[in-house]
């Protein structure tokens, strides 16, 4: 999708100004439409869109939208995906690494993948994704100590004492 803003009631428009908006990366973007999505039924709706456009041509360009979005990643190349996905976790401004692990664990960027997809574009968009979450959370945890509980702390102090003691 184009950097500049839609004017007017232009279906595509209305997606951009009420959902895609101020959302920098194609995952945020992803993330958001998939959100406007119903589990229930699979149409797409959000109250802004809808009050625009109507109901049916909401879930026409909600569902569009979410085909380009998805598109648009999927071409994109490994590093593209992952420069994508730092600028995505940026956004959130919570803890990275538990953001990261939720994400590997419970894989809620399942719900980005539109129902148009094919099954080789859902395998490549899960595989790199978990490869992707991978990376950064070894990363992650190589920049950042980790804290062990008190427990743990004790056990090897334990342990390292016996080998230094042999």
């Amino acid at each position: 999708m184009s950097c500049e803003p839609f004017n007017g009631s232009d279906p595509a428009g209305v997606v951009w100004r009420e959902v895609l908006w101020g959302v920098f990366s194609t995952l945020g973007r992803l993330r958001a439409i998939a959100n406007c999505r119903k589990p229930d039924s699979g149409g797409y709706d959000q109250v802004a869109v809808r009050t625009v456009l109507g109901p049916e041509e909401a879930d026409r360009a909600l569902r569009a939208a979410h085909e380009l979005v998805w598109s648009e990643w999927i071409s994109g190349s490994l590093e593209q995906q992952q420069a994508d996905l730092c600028l995505h976790i940026c956004d959130f401004g919570e803890d990275v690494g538990e953001l990261l692990a939720g994400w590997r664990g419970s894989r809620p960027f399942l719900a980005f993948i539109p129902d148009s997809a094919s099954e080789d574009e859902r395998t490549l968009f899960t595989s790199n994704l978990s490869i992707l979450l991978a990376l950064l959370g070894n990363q992650y945890c190589l920049q950042r100590p980790r804290v062990f509980p008190k427990a743990e702390n004790a056990l090897m102090e334990r342990m390292l004492e016996a080998l230094r003691e042999e």
